[in-house]
């Protein structure tokens, strides 16, 4: 069997329309493959995360701006504190359905602390109460180490830390 070759003509030419220069050069196609094949690759299927139950708690006083309460969750969009897998959030939402607040069962805020936090009392535990990245306020805290104790109120702007403070005072079991 004969390689094919493959002649290549370049043509050159300057702009001030002098000359032209051809050029042809002969490229094997069929040349031998210079990578071999990557490794076969194994894959191992992530474990399911199970669903933390329902937030046990509920707050007593709530913005101004809640609308409601949305049961379903949806619209977050990738909202890093409130999607995160196996979590259970209850949200309150604006009169447009933008969240206003959330409380977080499953999960302590994904990112560090904008600022300086403050250690507040809720429920009769030590929490933090900062700010986080967005203009937000959160406060969180942990009741053990199981990720399913975990718990984060989080408020979305226009918010503050005195607003954030009420709420997470108010807060009381919901039986």
């Amino acid at each position: 069997m004969k390689p094919a070759v493959l002649s290549t003509m370049l043509l050159l030419a300057a702009c001030s329309g002098a000359a032209v220069t051809t050029t042809t050069a002969s490229v094997p196609v069929d040349a031998p493959p210079t990578m071999t094949a990557p490794p076969a690759t194994t894959s191992t299927l992530l474990p399911t995360i199970e669903a933390c139950p329902e937030v046990p708690y509920r707050p007593l006083v709530v913005p101004d701006r809640v609308a409601g309460e949305d049961t379903e969750a949806s619209d977050l969009g990738d909202d890093p504190y409130s999607t995160i897998p196996g979590t259970s959030i209850k949200l309150w939402i604006g009169e447009d359905a933008s969240p206003v607040m959330a409380l977080i069962r499953g999960s302590l805020p994904p990112e560090s602390w904008a600022g300086p936090t403050a250690r507040i009392d809720v429920l009769r535990r030590d929490a933090a109460l900062g700010p986080l990245p967005g203009d937000r306020w959160a406060v969180a805290w942990f009741e053990s180490e199981e990720r399913c104790d975990l718990f984060t109120l989080l408020l979305y702007p226009p918010t503050s830390a005195a607003e954030a403070l009420e709420i997470a005072e108010s807060l009381i079991p919901d039986r």
